[in-house]
């Protein structure tokens, strides 16, 4: 949150954007690379390259960990998902607008495109999507399943050459579920869904890169398998990137498999899906826990400030949170513990002048956050209360929505992560209307 914090300071102090100063250190990388002198470069264009290439190995550092355990978690069959109604179709354009830039910066051409089979016969459909294909929706893990597309996608970028094609096809492919009887599942959150088959998806992530031989593609998707590792990654990755999605898609009861015709002819990933209609009977609070969106810090829709009360037994946590949303135009309060955060929300509620949303650490002193969760809601509040906090496995999901959270976000939060959540959630729009 830190390094958010200083990046956008550093772009606001200049009359810039976070994007802009990105774009712009990426262009002085190039520069440097060719052995140019860095004496044009301001001292703030210097300041924020250096946040952002420690934010950057900061974050690759965390990804190597999160594979590990996943891989882990893969490896003893002990791979959980958060169940939720995904919205497989926000989740594929959500992935290729994140790529776009990523693409952009190495002359690639990144598509997207949709079609249906009928029968025998295969028709492009155009975007919006047709209501009864967007209707369609894939029960299983949001997060799970974006890990998956962005590794694909990740993977198709790095192993193109500059000026090649990246194509990701879509074709849904549906079969008549009338006579099918409907299946209750229990979601994460606590609510219950009725699914009904509807079809299945099958998603080509295409490149026109190095493409593999036989003898690679056979060794594919095997844990820690790297290939032409110093010259094509820089060395970087752990080679468990397709191990562990297609541990993620088999868990979903699909398939992932590679087709390549050999050395430079590209390769051919292709994810299989089943897809549901679904009759969702939602909970109490509404919204699934299951939330994954891809935007960058400072990459935000519009969203009318909100006055929010931020929650946290550590002052820098509190402080650094309250910032980003400042930033972002929101009027925010502070609490040390959930009993403090308690007596300010009832006290808004009987002032008049009740709180947005509330922001929630799971541990604290003298009451913690799932707690204090619980005692909102015995209070008769419907305010929006959004877990943030480390203690990001299942279990302590589950107990933190079980005790009122409408959803919950790891540390560091996003504030795009954030917004997106409050702008689906039916409790603030009806409070922005009043």
């Amino acid at each position: 949150m830190g390094l958010s914090v200083l990046k956008y300071e550093i772009a606001k102090s200049v009359g810039g954007t976070v994007a802009e100063m990105e774009a712009t250190h990426r262009e002085q990388e190039g520069l440097l690379a060719d052995h140019q002198s860095n004496d044009g470069f301001s001292k703030e264009a210097e300041w924020f390259g250096l946040a952002h290439d420690i934010q950057s190995s900061a974050q690759s550092a965390v990804n190597i960990l999160n594979d590990l355990l996943n891989y882990d978690k893969v490896e003893q069959g002990t791979l959980k998902l958060e169940t939720a109604v995904v919205d497989l179709w926000r989740v594929i354009e959500g992935t290729v607008d994140e790529f776009q830039l990523p693409a952009a910066d190495k002359d690639l051409q990144l598509s997207l495109n949709y079609s249906i089979r009928q029968g025998d016969s295969t028709v492009d459909v155009a975007r919006p999507l047709p209501g009864h294909v967007f209707d369609m929706h894939v029960v299983g893990d949001t997060i799970k399943l974006t890990q998956v597309m962005r590794n694909l996608v990740s993977n198709a970028i790095k192993f193109t050459p500059h000026g090649g094609r990246l194509m990701v096809r879509v074709t849904i492919e549906e079969t008549p579920s009338r006579t099918a009887a409907p299946e209750v599942v229990t979601l994460s959150d606590g609510s219950a869904a009725s699914t009904r088959p509807a079809g299945r998806v099958s998603i080509d992530i295409q490149d026109s890169g190095v493409g593999m031989t036989q003898e690679q593609l056979k060794a594919l998707f095997r844990d820690g398998v790297q290939f032409n590792v110093n010259q094509l990654q820089a060395g970087q990755g752990t080679g468990l990137g397709l191990f562990i999605s297609k541990g993620i898609v088999e868990h979903h009861n699909g398939t992932l498999i590679a087709k390549s015709d050999g050395d430079g002819h590209g390769t051919i990933f292709t994810v299989s899906l089943p897809l549901y209609h679904v009759g969702l009977d939602k909970g109490r609070h509404g919204v699934s826990s299951n939330t994954l969106h891809t935007h960058d810090y400072g990459e935000t829709r519009p969203i009318m400030p909100l006055r929010v009360l931020i929650v946290d037994d550590v002052m820098s946590n509190r402080k650094l949170l309250a910032r980003i949303l400042a930033n972002a135009g929101h009027c925010c309060e502070m609490a040390e513990n959930g009993k403090v955060g308690l007596h300010m929300l009832l006290e808004s509620i009987e002032s008049n002048a009740p709180f947005d949303a509330v922001l929630m650490d799971f541990e604290m002193p003298v009451m913690n956050g799932p707690e204090a969760a619980k005692c909102i809601r015995a209070a008769g509040s419907d305010v929006y209360i959004v877990g943030v906090t480390g203690n990001v496995l299942p279990e302590d999901v589950h107990k933190f929505v079980s005790c009122g959270a409408n959803a919950v976000l790891p540390k560091p939060i996003k504030i795009a992560d954030l917004e997106s959540l409050w702008m689906e959630s039916r409790t603030l729009n009806c409070a922005r209307t009043k």
